[in-house]
């Protein structure tokens, strides 16, 4: 059976939800009325291209499409760092294996986070605990 849940802090967002492309989407519109709401100065575009990039590799890398397994998202916004964490069910990148791809290869592996740190995201990867953690500096937007 399909789910999804979010959970509201003062600070951020928590989502578990099965592993479907709908909930993706869902997510990623979630976390960017969040940003909106809190008036956090950062690109609406960068943010929902970071989130469904990650969002959709937990999904499809990490929990092989397969709906029983879910994703865990959460985003926190606190002394002007917006950090998000997300964690799938799956066996984690093989030893030695890296988010991002080698400069100057054709190969699509690891394209998305080469995106992300474009959009000047810290990316790091949490071997023990199975966790892709995106960390960008992100102050209020003056009005």
């Amino acid at each position: 059976m399909l789910m999804y849940n979010v959970n509201r802090t003062e600070n951020g967002l928590c989502f578990e939800f099965s592993s479907s492309y709908i909930y993706v989407d869902k997510t990623v519109e979630n976390c960017v009325s969040f940003v909106r709401e809190k008036c956090l100065d950062i690109s609406e575009f960068d943010l929902s291209v970071t989130l469904h990039e990650v969002l959709s590799n937990a999904v499809r890398h990490g929990n092989k499409d397969n709906p029983e397994k879910k994703v865990y998202c959460n985003l926190y916004w606190k002394d002007d760092l917006l950090r998000i964490e997300v964690r799938d069910e799956g066996k984690g990148l093989p030893s030695g294996d890296s988010l991002k791809r080698e400069s100057g290869t054709l190969e699509p592996h690891g394209m998305g986070m080469s995106i992300i740190e474009g959009f000047d995201f810290e990316c790091s990867y949490v071997s023990e605990k199975n966790i892709v953690l995106l960390k960008k500096k992100v102050k209020v937007h003056p009005n």
